[in-house]
């Protein structure tokens, strides 16, 4: 079962390219629908994935992760969920929320650039192992292994590059008097700066490859980044 909000190309893979070539169909479900609740029940018994996304591609619809895992868990154990966290790998965390798997298309949010093709599968060791299994796993047989060459970028600049582009963002947050630390908007500048002086990502307490930046150092502007 899968949600009906989702990027066109999982859909496309869902509806048409799985039941051509696997035999595996999937019943879609718009699951923020008014009887969304009562949909996902009669469609989980026959299923074993629930498929979502996080934030939606392109519509940015939030899905309720919580209460979903819930609903899944509440029908059979053995129901996998599976999360797309391709919209916000550094705004929630499915897995805290109830999610068995979580992907991601390294190629946008998280390079930033869109100067990769890379995707990630996050999930049990377990389960990991079993599809790296040289014998049987889908991943090993099927091919998806990434480029070294771009294996190597992602963890050396990407990775360098998104930690700067979330202290930039957690500070652009607190000029407009958002402290993400607190969960809820800063009434005060006073308040503003109580709160975040707490938060480890903010500037005096902001530690990069195990340097300490000192608080009084300025960051670049977010037009100086790219």
């Amino acid at each position: 079962m899968a949600s009906s909000h989702l990027y066109g190309g999982t859909f496309a893979l869902l509806s048409h390219f799985l039941p051509r070539t696997c035999g595996i169909t999937t019943t879609f479900v718009d699951i923020f629908g008014e009887d969304a609740e009562a949909e996902i029940r009669a469609a989980l018994p026959t299923a074993r994935v629930l498929y979502l996304e996080s934030i939606s591609n392109p519509t940015l619809s939030v899905a309720d992760i919580p209460r979903l895992s819930a609903i899944a868990r509440e029908v059979s154990e053995a129901i996998a969920v599976v999360v797309d966290n391709t919209f916000a790998p550094l705004i929630l965390s499915p897995a805290r929320l109830g999610a068995d798997v979580v992907v991601h298309s390294i190629s946008k949010y998280i390079s930033g650039g869109a100067d990769v093709i890379a995707g990630a599968v996050c999930g049990p060791a377990a389960l990991i192992d079993s599809m790296m299994g040289l014998q049987q796993g889908a991943l090993m047989l099927l091919g998806p292994t990434m480029n070294p060459n771009v294996a190597f970028g992602i963890s050396g600049s990407t990775v360098r590059a998104l930690i700067l582009r979330v202290v930039i963002s957690r500070l652009r947050l607190g000029e407009f008097g958002c402290c993400s630390c607190e969960l809820r908007p800063c009434t005060t500048s006073a308040a503003r700066s109580s709160a975040c002086s707490k938060n480890s990502l903010s500037p005096s307490n902001l530690r990069l490859s195990g340097m300490t930046r000192p608080a009084s150092a300025s960051m670049p502007s977010a037009e100086t980044m790219t």
